[in-house]
Formats: structure tokens, sequence, C-alpha cells
């Protein structure tokens, strides 16, 4: 993600220097292709980052930062690197709590204090009756089938749905959507790109215009983010990917884990299980995409929980764990002395919040 108002730019993002003091800006073109609370989230970790780099130049923890640093310019350089770098570990600690007792928690609706151990001990990846121990710190690994598990078309919202309509509409000039080849698409895609403006802090989202002082309402922002917490997500199912996605899951189809014997054991409904049949003859046959998107839930003691069929929850779960401990940012290397004691301390999940650590 790439802070906004700070005295540097993020090396992440590419962006033109002017954009450096621009408040609220993201590089990112490719969110006009997504509802406009992803990127009221995003701005508001700009935010949060800039609000962690501008308490650490107060605080003053390492007793060698100045409000008023030296005109040697590379003191000055070195000064803002420092507090930068330390803001973007802090930040980055929020949104690991945020996986941590946000996302997992949601999947898996385990007791209350267990999702503290997930990063306590390693933790383990089960595969054809052997246990892997993830090791720790050492990298960021992820499977090649996760381009396939990790999409959750199904769970869209109504809301969304519309929405994501209403740009397809726009862009493929009102044909219909079954009608729609991947040439089109394809073709709609650049158009969408080109038309983003090609500066940073030009770009807007939901609407939302930003005001003298070049920030987004707060009060827009949080409308954004209100409608679409108020919207209830769609849930992991045969048939519940939107027609609007069609020709995305067209893109992606095409890559084994659980060998299922029968369709019958591998999804319970009659109807589901006979469209299927009709299209693959044997279970053999049915292709891997298909069947992980489809495959029956996992059954939801509350039904609460946004359960999805076993062999995704696993290989998803596996990565996501697996994603923050081989990284030693968020592991060997999470400690006081990288983000300074405040900072730690900052993005720690407080297990007694009324909301079992998630991120209130």
């Amino acid at each position: 993600m790439a802070p906004t108002n700070t005295r540097r730019i993020s090396s992440e993002t590419s962006v033109v220097a002017a954009a450096c003091c621009t408040p609220d800006t993201f590089a990112e073109e490719r969110l006009v292709f997504v509802p406009p609370a992803a990127t009221a989230l995003l701005v508001l970790f700009n935010r949060n980052h800039n609000y962690i780099a501008e308490m650490l130049l107060k605080i003053k923890e390492r007793g060698r930062w100045s409000d008023l640093p030296t005109a040697n310019p590379k003191l000055r350089a070195q000064q803002d690197e420092e507090i930068f770098q330390t803001a973007r570990l802090v930040n980055c600690g929020h949104f690991r709590s945020i996986v941590v007792n946000d996302y997992a928690v949601g999947l898996l609706e385990p007791p209350k204090d267990v999702m503290l151990s997930v990063l306590d001990d390693p933790p383990r990846i089960f595969k054809r009756k052997q246990v892997k121990i993830v090791e720790k710190g050492q990298g960021k690994q992820s499977s090649v089938e996760l381009n396939l598990l990790y999409r959750w078309h199904s769970t869209t919202s109504a809301h969304d749905e519309e929405w994501t309509e209403d740009l397809f509409e726009m862009v493929l000039r009102k044909k219909s959507l079954g009608n729609v080849t991947l040439e089109d698409f394809s073709d709609a895609f650049g158009r969408i790109l080109t038309s983003v403006h090609t500066q940073p802090s030009k770009r807007t989202f939901g609407g939302l215009k930003p005001s003298v002082d070049g920030k987004f309402s707060d009060d827009g922002l949080a409308t954004i983010l209100q409608d679409a917490t108020e919207s209830s997500a769609g849930a992991f199912r045969a048939r519940g990917i939107p027609g609007v996605l069609r020709l995305v899951e067209m893109l992606g189809i095409y890559l084994g884990l659980r060998k299922f014997k029968s369709f019958e054991e591998w999804n319970k409904d009659e109807g589901v299980v006979g469209a299927t049949r009709r299209q693959y003859g044997h279970i053999d046959r049915l292709e891997l995409y298909v069947g992980l998107h489809c495959e029956q839930p996992i059954p939801s003691k509350s039904g609460v929980r946004l359960a999805c069929g076993s062999t995704m929850m696993q290989a998803i779960l596996g990565d996501t764990i697996a994603l923050i401990w081989n990284d030693r940012y968020h592991t060997t290397d999470f400690t006081p002395s990288n983000l300074t004691a405040w900072g730690y301390h900052d993005c720690q999940s407080d297990m007694r919040n009324g909301a079992f650590g998630a991120q209130t």
C-alpha cells in the first residue's frame, strides 16, 4: 500500500514524485474494477500509516529523530527513510492482526482463544497423511494452486453484484452479458485502463471527490464502508457465482487433491449432482476448478462461518497461515526493537475487546 502525505513516496508503487504530498492518493489503477469499499479501506490504511509516522516522530522513542532535522539532506533523508519503514512495519502489523483474528477466525469458527496459538506454534499442513512443519521466517512461499483456490466470487454480495453489472454494462456498451466473448472482455478491460487518470492524485472512486485539502470526505468513506458492511456476503456453493463474472471464471477455470469416488460423495445436492453428471459423465472427469468451487461446504455449527469445501478450506488456510509464519517481518523480526515499543503495542490484538481480538 502506498502512504500518502508523508515526506517521501513508497518505492513499491513507482508513483510520480508530485503525488508524494497529496493526501488519500493511491497508485493502483486496477482498483476501478472492484467495488469502492476496497479502495476506501486502502485510503484508511494510507491514513493509518501517516498517523503511525506522526506518532513515531512525536514520541521519539529512539532518541535520534528530530522535528527539525539538520539541513544536511543526507541525514534528513535517512530520518525520513527510518520513520517511513518503521511505520510500514507497524501498519503491516495491523493487517497481520486482521488476517489472524478476523479472517482466519471467520473461516474456522474456533473457540475464542485458539487463534492465539496459530502464530505461537509452528503451523502444520496436512497432506497425504503426512505432517509438514512450516519453517519460521524463511521467506514467503505459496502454492501455485492458490490462484484457483483463492476465488471468492460466490461470496459476492447483492450490492457488489449490482455494482459490477453496472460497470460491465457501461464498458461493454450494453451488450448482453451472455453474449460477451473473451475478446469483448479484453477490449473493455483495455478501455477502462486507458480511461484512468495518469496522475494518481486526480483519481477518484465511488463518486467521491477530494476536498480542497486533497482528502476524501470522512462521511463519504464511512458511507461506502457502512453500505458494504450492511450488504451481506453470499456463500460458497454451487451455482452461486454471479452471471456477470462468467468470463472471469472462464479465464481461470483450467489448472489433485482429494480424489472423490462418486459425485454423491463430492456434493449431497441431488440437483448439483445431476447437472454435473450430465456435464462430465464420471467423477474422474470433473475438472479441478469446478470441483473445488462446487464441493459440499463444511457444515457450520452456528451458521455464521463463511464455510467452503474441505479441500479449499485446507489449502486456503495452509497458504494463509504459512505466508505469515514464514515471513520474518511477522515472526522473528516482529519485535519492539524493529517496530518501536509504541508501534509494537499499537498493532497488537486485544482479545478482550468484545470481538475476540478482531480489529474493531
